[in-house]
């Protein structure tokens, strides 16, 4: 699974992730060995981050590929109306089962975090989306990720320099995560 997460701090926010795939439980294989190990698309000025299955990122690329008119992800409104659009595409197109228990709403199966201009937003599973004011992370090493962050935010001065830090945290104790890692910046207007 591994992780994503994204800091913001004076009008900047970075995105990062690791570049572990683990496959069959025990696999593990970094970004020296898997060519397409990046968990972080880019679509217009927005960045999107997932930390689940490897398909998703094919899967979404192509989604958003096909779009003619691209989302700017500039509100929780507009990604809830995407996610929704999203998920019948992928339900017509791609075959996602959607068989996860009893939850009172059908579920993606996916969780993402969305930065762009205009904030930090996490898409969770059941079409939810949250801003974040500070930071986020997702996936099997979120905890930790959470818990760095919110030790380094005052320690640090740049939403970069945190964000390097909290994914070296993260590498170190979360089997499912390893270094090397990606990073974007995005200038947040002021």
């Amino acid at each position: 699974m591994g992780i994503v997460l994204a800091v913001k701090k004076k009008n900047v926010i970075c995105i990062a992730a690791d570049t572990m795939t683990v496959s069959g439980g025990s696999r593990k294989q970094t970004a020296s060995y898997v060519d397409n190990s990046e968990k972080i698309i880019k679509c217009g000025t927005s960045y999107i981050g997932t930390a689940d299955h490897p398909t998703w990122k094919l899967t979404i690329e192509r989604y958003l590929g096909g779009l003619k008119h691209k989302p700017t992800f500039s509100s929780q409104e507009e990604i809830f109306t995407e996610l929704l659009k999203m998920h019948k595409a992928l339900k017509d197109k791609y075959f996602l089962s959607s068989n996860e228990g009893e939850e009172p709403f059908e579920s993606s199966r996916f969780e993402s975090l969305i930065v762009n201009p205009h904030g930090i937003f996490k898409t969770c599973k059941l079409r939810s989306i949250q801003e974040f004011i500070q930071f986020s992370a997702i996936g099997s090493g979120a905890s930790y990720a959470l818990g760095a962050l919110h030790a380094l935010y005052d320690q640090l001065d740049s939403a970069e320099e945190i964000a390097k830090a909290a994914l070296s945290m993260v590498t170190e104790f979360d089997d499912s995560s390893g270094l090397s890692g990606t990073f974007y910046i995005i200038k947040k207007p002021k």
